[in-house]
């Protein structure tokens, strides 16, 4: 009709619409969910469908082949150091208390000694009383 006055409008109508009105095929091609979904399958859930076609699509993919024997030699070696700084910091602990006994039973056996029955005689007959940086002199033979 009108193809001889758009010529390359006509050409492209034609062309168009020589495909196929039907979309199944092409569907069909780009669709994964057609594989799994069909008239006996339209029952199932969209979450349990959708677990269909992530595993059907995992089972058919090309395997990963993971590197991962380092990552668990290094995961290994960390875990030791850990123990180990673990065991010193146990070690450190323990050796803190025990020091803070031994501080104690020094102090206890300071204590435990007897007074002493005459006070030390300092120079020039003085004996020195008093403590905590406060000391009186007083002569001995008074």
């Amino acid at each position: 009709m009108n193809s001889d006055r758009f010529e390359v409008l006509g050409q492209m109508a034609r062309d168009i619409l020589a495909i196929p009105v039907s979309i199944v095929v092409s569907e069909s091609t780009f669709s994964t969910g057609g594989r799994v979904v069909d008239s006996s399958r339209c029952s199932l859930a969209p979450k349990t469908v959708e677990a269909l076609i992530c595993t059907q699509n995992w089972l058919n993919s090309d395997p990963i082949h993971l590197q991962f024997q380092h990552e668990l030699e290094e995961a290994s070696k960390f875990e030791e150091e850990s123990k180990k700084h673990r065991k010193g910091r146990r070690r450190r602990r323990r050796n803190r208390k025990e020091r803070k006994k031994e501080r104690k039973k020094k102090r206890k056996r300071k204590t435990d000694r007897p007074e002493p029955t005459r006070p030390p005689v300092g120079p020039a007959g003085l004996v020195r009383t008093g403590g905590r940086g406060r000391f009186s002199y007083f002569r001995a033979d008074l």
